[in-house]
This record gives C-alpha cells, structure tokens and sequence, in this order.
C-alpha cells in the first residue's frame, strides 16, 4: 500500500451508536456529523460499506460479507488488509468490541442482550470474545 494512503481502521468508522440514533431513525445521513448508517464516512466506498454491513450484520466471518458484497473471500481479505493494514477478521473483531463496549458501559443490557445485539451465536461466543478483548468478562465489566 502506497504510503500516502492512510490505513482506515475501525475506529476511525465507529460512531457510537447513541448518536447515530436520530440519523438512523431518519433512515438519513446526519449532515453535520458525516455520518451515514451510524459510521463516519471515510471516503471509502469499499470501507463505508463495509463497516454499515458489520453494524447491521453484526459478528458474521469475512465470507458471509464477501458474499453480500460480490466478492470472493480472498478479494475481501485482501482487499481490507490493503486498506487498514489490518486482516479481516481482526477489523470485524475490533468494530464489534468497540460496539460492545459501549452498550455494556452505557447501557442496562445484559451480556446476553449485547451478545444477541451484535449477532454473536451465543453468550458464550461473545463471553470468549469480549474476555479475548478486554481482559474481564462482560458480565464484569465496568462495574
């Protein structure tokens, strides 16, 4: 990747989704903070969609968006290390524990309601994830 390029990674999309609540309810890009779907648009095509596919679809393998997107899993892989510098899954993995996060910090959802939310299979799965990401588990999280 040419260095003049920066590398968008998820925390550069992720807008909390407190405040994207009246542009999605509007089902409109908020103007004044250039948000559309509840992401920051980047200027990335690919990326901005992306990142709206991984807030509605939620923890999904790279394969399940490639396919959504018209891609194989190799272009997609691919195609998001060039753009992030990072891989697929690590991009999905970081988006979805920043959406974690905040529910479990700013709401009263359980772990299983958050674990349902972000489209995990199971409060396990997401138990294993969060504690892969944050260290604590959910239900101990910001206590």
């Amino acid at each position: 990747m040419d260095s003049r390029y920066k590398k968008i990674l998820p925390e550069d999309v992720f807008v909390s989704i407190f405040d994207s609540e009246p542009a999605k309810a509007e089902g409109l890009p908020d103007a004044s903070e250039n948000v559309f779907n509840g992401n920051r648009l980047t200027g990335n095509n690919f990326i901005d969609l992306f990142a709206r596919l991984l807030r509605r679809h939620g923890h999904k393998k790279p394969e399940f968006y490639a396919r959504i997107m018209g891609l194989t899993p190799t272009e997609m892989c691919v195609s998001i290390k060039a753009m992030s510098g990072i891989t697929a899954n690590e991009w999905i993995w970081r988006y979805l524990h920043l959406a974690s996060r905040e529910l479990l910090q700013k709401t009263k959802l359980s772990a299983t309601e958050v674990s349902e939310k972000l489209g995990f299979s199971s409060l396990n799965t997401f138990t294993r994830y969060f504690y892969r990401m944050e260290g604590v588990h959910p239900s101990g999280y910001n206590l």
